[in-house]
Protein backbone atom coordinates (compact mmCIF):
# COMPACT_ATOMS: atom_id res chain seq x y z
CA UNK A 1 0.00 0.00 0.00
CA UNK A 2 2.71 2.40 0.66
CA UNK A 3 4.71 1.72 -2.46
CA UNK A 4 1.47 2.42 -4.65
CA UNK A 5 0.87 5.78 -2.35
CA UNK A 6 5.03 6.49 -2.99
CA UNK A 7 4.44 6.20 -6.51
CA UNK A 8 1.35 7.97 -7.16
CA UNK A 9 3.27 10.57 -5.11
CA UNK A 10 5.90 10.33 -7.37
CA UNK A 11 3.84 10.48 -10.79
CA UNK A 12 2.13 13.61 -9.62
CA UNK A 13 5.18 15.31 -8.60
CA UNK A 14 6.46 14.55 -12.04
CA UNK A 15 3.58 15.66 -13.70
CA UNK A 16 3.59 18.94 -11.58
CA UNK A 17 6.99 19.54 -12.86
CA UNK A 18 6.41 19.19 -16.13
CA UNK A 19 3.56 21.47 -16.20
CA UNK A 20 5.37 23.98 -13.92
CA UNK A 21 8.51 23.83 -15.94
CA UNK A 22 6.00 24.51 -19.29
CA UNK A 23 4.45 27.85 -16.93
CA UNK A 24 7.66 29.05 -16.54
CA UNK A 25 8.50 28.70 -20.32
CA UNK A 26 5.75 30.31 -21.88
CA UNK A 27 5.92 33.20 -18.88
CA UNK A 28 9.38 33.70 -19.98
CA UNK A 29 8.92 33.86 -23.74
CA UNK A 30 6.08 36.17 -23.51
CA UNK A 31 7.69 39.68 -23.69
CA UNK A 32 9.42 38.28 -26.17
CA UNK A 33 6.19 37.09 -28.44
CA UNK A 34 5.07 40.78 -27.53
CA UNK A 35 7.97 42.32 -28.60
CA UNK A 36 8.00 40.60 -31.82
CA UNK A 37 4.03 41.60 -32.53
CA UNK A 38 4.73 44.92 -31.47
CA UNK A 39 7.67 44.88 -34.17
CA UNK A 40 5.45 43.31 -36.64
CA UNK A 41 2.69 46.52 -36.18
CA UNK A 42 5.49 49.09 -36.28
CA UNK A 43 7.46 47.33 -39.49
CA UNK A 44 4.01 47.52 -41.25
CA UNK A 45 3.27 51.26 -40.16
CA UNK A 46 7.00 51.94 -41.28
CA UNK A 47 6.48 50.20 -44.60
CA UNK A 48 3.09 52.14 -45.51
CA UNK A 49 4.93 55.57 -44.36
CA UNK A 50 7.78 54.87 -46.76
CA UNK A 51 5.27 54.20 -49.39
CA UNK A 52 3.47 57.22 -49.64
CA UNK A 53 7.10 59.04 -48.92
CA UNK A 54 8.05 57.53 -52.46
CA UNK A 55 5.02 58.75 -54.23
CA UNK A 56 7.07 62.02 -55.54
CA UNK A 57 9.82 59.60 -56.83
CA UNK A 58 12.50 59.94 -53.42
CA UNK A 59 12.79 59.04 -49.75
CA UNK A 60 12.90 61.57 -47.78
CA UNK A 61 10.02 61.91 -45.65
CA UNK A 62 8.47 64.82 -47.73
CA UNK A 63 5.92 64.89 -50.65
CA UNK A 64 6.31 67.37 -52.61
CA UNK A 65 3.62 69.45 -53.51
CA UNK A 66 3.38 72.81 -56.01
CA UNK A 67 3.67 75.21 -52.85
CA UNK A 68 5.90 74.74 -49.85
CA UNK A 69 3.26 74.87 -46.79
CA UNK A 70 1.32 72.23 -48.90
CA UNK A 71 4.46 70.06 -48.99
CA UNK A 72 4.78 71.00 -44.86
CA UNK A 73 1.64 70.57 -44.22
CA UNK A 74 1.73 66.54 -45.68
CA UNK A 75 5.61 66.23 -43.84
CA UNK A 76 3.49 66.96 -40.75
CA UNK A 77 1.10 64.50 -41.61
CA UNK A 78 1.92 61.38 -43.09
CA UNK A 79 5.12 61.22 -41.01
CA UNK A 80 5.19 63.69 -38.13
CA UNK A 81 1.57 63.24 -36.71
CA UNK A 82 1.54 59.35 -38.12
CA UNK A 83 4.20 58.82 -35.35
CA UNK A 84 2.95 60.61 -32.86
CA UNK A 85 -0.38 58.21 -33.25
CA UNK A 86 2.27 55.30 -32.87
CA UNK A 87 4.46 56.49 -29.85
CA UNK A 88 0.76 57.02 -28.38
CA UNK A 89 -0.47 53.35 -29.19
CA UNK A 90 2.51 52.15 -28.09
CA UNK A 91 2.55 54.10 -24.91
CA UNK A 92 -1.34 53.80 -23.96
CA UNK A 93 -2.07 50.21 -24.92
CA UNK A 94 -1.04 46.88 -24.79
CA UNK A 95 -0.39 43.35 -26.41
CA UNK A 96 -3.41 42.53 -28.67
CA UNK A 97 -4.66 46.11 -28.37
CA UNK A 98 -1.62 47.29 -29.43
CA UNK A 99 -1.52 44.61 -32.69
CA UNK A 100 -4.79 45.39 -33.70
CA UNK A 101 -4.35 49.51 -33.23
CA UNK A 102 -1.28 49.30 -35.45
CA UNK A 103 -3.12 46.45 -37.78
CA UNK A 104 -6.04 48.98 -38.24
CA UNK A 105 -3.36 52.04 -38.92
CA UNK A 106 -1.09 50.17 -41.47
CA UNK A 107 -4.88 49.57 -43.25
CA UNK A 108 -5.80 53.33 -43.51
CA UNK A 109 -2.04 54.31 -44.71
CA UNK A 110 -2.27 51.32 -47.44
CA UNK A 111 -5.60 53.23 -48.86
CA UNK A 112 -2.89 56.40 -49.58
CA UNK A 113 -1.44 56.02 -52.94
CA UNK A 114 -0.95 58.71 -56.12
CA UNK A 115 -4.77 59.11 -56.85
CA UNK A 116 -5.97 60.41 -53.06
CA UNK A 117 -2.48 61.83 -51.18
CA UNK A 118 -2.89 65.12 -52.09
CA UNK A 119 -6.63 65.16 -49.67
CA UNK A 120 -5.10 66.74 -47.04
CA UNK A 121 -7.41 68.57 -45.40
CA UNK A 122 -9.77 64.85 -45.13
CA UNK A 123 -6.70 62.91 -43.98
CA UNK A 124 -5.88 65.89 -41.31
CA UNK A 125 -9.30 65.83 -40.01
CA UNK A 126 -9.05 61.90 -39.32
CA UNK A 127 -5.32 61.72 -37.85
CA UNK A 128 -5.90 64.61 -36.10
CA UNK A 129 -8.90 62.68 -34.05
CA UNK A 130 -7.22 60.16 -34.10
CA UNK A 131 -4.36 61.19 -32.14
CA UNK A 132 -6.70 62.86 -29.75
CA UNK A 133 -8.07 59.53 -29.08
CA UNK A 134 -5.24 57.46 -28.90
CA UNK A 135 -3.67 59.67 -26.04
CA UNK A 136 -6.96 58.32 -23.91
CA UNK A 137 -7.44 61.31 -22.38
CA UNK A 138 -10.46 59.96 -20.45
CA UNK A 139 -14.34 58.81 -21.40
CA UNK A 140 -16.08 61.87 -21.51
CA UNK A 141 -13.49 63.81 -23.43
CA UNK A 142 -13.44 61.08 -25.82
CA UNK A 143 -17.07 61.00 -26.53
CA UNK A 144 -17.14 64.71 -26.67
CA UNK A 145 -14.19 64.50 -29.17
CA UNK A 146 -16.18 62.40 -31.62
CA UNK A 147 -19.41 63.50 -30.98
CA UNK A 148 -18.19 66.87 -32.25
CA UNK A 149 -16.82 65.34 -35.27
CA UNK A 150 -19.52 62.66 -36.17
CA UNK A 151 -18.61 62.35 -39.58
CA UNK A 152 -14.93 61.53 -39.28
CA UNK A 153 -15.36 59.80 -36.00
CA UNK A 154 -18.01 57.04 -38.36
CA UNK A 155 -14.57 56.37 -40.35
CA UNK A 156 -13.07 55.26 -37.13
CA UNK A 157 -14.99 52.54 -36.30
CA UNK A 158 -12.26 49.96 -36.13
CA UNK A 159 -10.44 52.27 -33.52
CA UNK A 160 -13.45 53.34 -31.01
CA UNK A 161 -15.49 50.05 -31.48
CA UNK A 162 -14.30 48.28 -28.15
CA UNK A 163 -14.66 51.90 -26.57
CA UNK A 164 -16.91 51.85 -23.19
CA UNK A 165 -18.72 54.66 -24.73
CA UNK A 166 -18.72 53.52 -28.49
CA UNK A 167 -23.04 52.62 -28.04
CA UNK A 168 -23.33 56.09 -26.83
CA UNK A 169 -21.36 57.40 -29.98
CA UNK A 170 -23.24 55.28 -32.34
CA UNK A 171 -27.02 56.58 -31.08
CA UNK A 172 -25.53 60.02 -30.91
CA UNK A 173 -24.74 60.12 -34.49
CA UNK A 174 -27.87 58.07 -35.36
CA UNK A 175 -29.76 61.22 -34.60
CA UNK A 176 -27.61 63.67 -36.30
CA UNK A 177 -26.69 62.29 -39.26
CA UNK A 178 -28.82 58.87 -39.29
CA UNK A 179 -28.27 57.95 -43.13
CA UNK A 180 -24.84 57.97 -42.63
CA UNK A 181 -25.15 55.69 -39.54
CA UNK A 182 -26.77 53.11 -41.66
CA UNK A 183 -24.44 53.20 -44.58
CA UNK A 184 -21.45 52.32 -42.17
CA UNK A 185 -23.39 49.61 -40.33
CA UNK A 186 -24.20 48.10 -43.74
CA UNK A 187 -20.65 48.16 -44.43
CA UNK A 188 -19.35 46.41 -41.49
CA UNK A 189 -21.79 43.95 -41.79
CA UNK A 190 -20.86 43.19 -45.28
CA UNK A 191 -17.31 42.63 -44.17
Amino acid sequence: MNKKRNEHWYNSMHLNMKKCFWLIVSLLSMPYTNAAILQNGLQAVRQEQTRIDLIDGSEDRTLRFNSATLTKRAQYLYFDLVDRIVANIVQQSQGAEQETYLSILAQDLAGINRTNYQYLSSYEQYFDLLNQLSQNTGEAKELELVQNRVLTGLKMIPYIMNRSWFRKFLNYAAGVYPYEVLRVYQDYSNE
